[in-house]
């Protein structure tokens, strides 16, 4: 199994170097202001080249032997035991007054020792620009592709990725490696048509294509469309009315969703340098599927649901920050043939400076879904991450992280054989350093 030359071309060059994040490991980087560079921001830079690398020794749990039958050992990065794992990445930023360009890679791989083996777990890289029109008005494009991201990880609430920001893969919460490729294409139009009021179109295309695949390994697609519009009613809230419309593509058929999202947003200064926000929407769904993904019935099908969503993200003292997140939503995960997930999943972070020059991040997500059209499959999934860091320098420091991950998941069409493993308990540790180097 090996990645696209374009991917590699990225990704190994930073390999042996330094990173402005790691972010792809799962936690989130919401610190700032510590000595490590990784923690600092890009200020008034107009031009920005960071690259990093982190080398860890990994020792992870053995999978239980009742479980083991249900897991194809020979293909999953976290069978158990200790190996040495390597997190590359590449961070480039060129601003003008017309234009922004951005691009991110990103690479993980390991060495086993008990199998002599050096294998590429995931790969990323994005590229981005912004350029700004008359009239207030800017688009901007996004491309990404990843190789093996971890899919799963998917379930869990995110934020929306920051211009050429690659897509996130995760290897620490893979279950199975796969020779897969995930396209993602994205093109936004916005324009401030008044002062606090703004108006956003955009279209997005997700593929995933599992390249030599066998006939229950599902070839994937989503088309999406939304536009809507946002207000601001004062200083502090803002209100927006979005419509998005998705059509998904998966090896049993095709189902379309059209939604309507009414959401409000509070954010207030609680000190000079510290905000909290409080965000939420309320969305009615449709989805409307073929035959062929509701066994039951021979006619379209038609499901009405509430979707929704809830944050807060709090800066309760200089240098820490809280954050949760709830949501309801239709989800498109490649490597659940069945169709779309309705699912339930939360995340909560807590991360900051415990002095200048150690850090602590901390996270807890869950996820829990069945299909939308007929509940025959299910998912229930955790995971879990702490990572505290003591920067050495400004360019190396020393960390230790603690990962856990496990789901349990339900195939209800007799028919199809899973492409998942029924079941999965995984629990690691990660000790190594980390390196920082800014280019230019």
């Amino acid at each position: 199994m090996k990645p696209t030359l374009a991917i590699v071309a990225i990704t190994v060059a930073p390999f042996f170097l330094v990173t402005a994040s790691l972010a792809q490991s799962g936690a989130p980087t919401t610190i700032s202001g510590g000595l490590f560079g990784a923690t600092r921001s890009q200020g008034s830079q107009r031009d920005w080249f960071v690259v990093g690398a982190a080398v860890s020794e990994a020792i992870d749990s053995s999978i239980p032997p009742e479980f083991r039958d249900f897991v194809p050992v020979s293909d999953t990065p976290l069978a158990g035991g200790t190996t040495t794992m390597l997190l590359g990445t590449a961070d480039y930023t060129r601003t003008r007054r017309h234009l922004q360009i951005a691009a991110t890679g990103f690479g993980a791989y390991r060495y086993g020792g008990a199998l002599n083996r050096f294998d590429t777990m995931s790969q990323s890289a994005g590229f981005g620009a912004t350029i700004a029109l008359p009239a207030k008005a800017s688009i901007r494009i996004d491309q990404g592709v990843a190789y093996s991201p971890s899919y799963l990880y998917q379930l869990y609430p995110a934020s929306a990725l920051a211009l050429g920001e690659a897509i996130p893969v995760a290897p620490d919460y893979q279950v199975v490696q796969t020779d897969s490729l995930n396209y993602r294409s994205n093109a936004t139009f916005s324009m401030i048509v008044r002062r606090g009021t703004r108006i956003t179109a955009s279209t997005t295309y997700d593929s995933t294509h599992f390249r030599g695949a066998a006939p229950e390994q599902p070839q994937f697609g989503v088309y999406s469309f939304s536009g809507g519009v946002a207000e601001n009613i004062s200083r502090n809230v803002q209100f927006s009315v979005d419509y998005s419309y998705h059509q998904s593509g998966y090896r049993l058929g095709v189902a379309a969703e059209h939604n309507v999202a009414i959401g409000a947003e509070y954010s207030r200064h609680v000190s000079r340098s510290r905000r909290a926000t409080f965000r939420g929407h309320i969305t009615p769904t449709v989805v409307v599927a073929e035959p062929v993904l509701n066994p039951v019935s021979e006619v379209e099908v038609s499901v009405s649901h509430l979707q929704g969503d809830v944050g807060v993200d709090y800066e309760f003292r200089p240098g820490w920050r809280a954050s949760g997140t709830w949501q309801r939503q239709v989800d498109y995960i490649a490597v659940v043939p069945s169709g779309p997930l309705l699912a339930n999943s939360g995340r909560a972070s807590v991360s900051g400076l415990i002095t200048r020059q150690l850090d602590l991040t901390v996270w807890a997500g869950y996820a829990k879904g069945e299909t939308v059209v007929t509940q025959l499959s299910r998912i229930d999934s955790r995971a879990g991450n702490a990572r505290i860091r003591y920067a050495l320098s400004r360019s190396v420091a020393l960390y230790a992280e603690y990962v856990q991950f496990n789901y349990y998941y339900v195939n209800g069409f007799g028919d199809l054989r899973p492409f998942l493993p029924g079941v999965f308990h995984e629990r690691g540790l990660r000790i190594g350093a980390m390196f920082w180097k800014p280019v230019f």
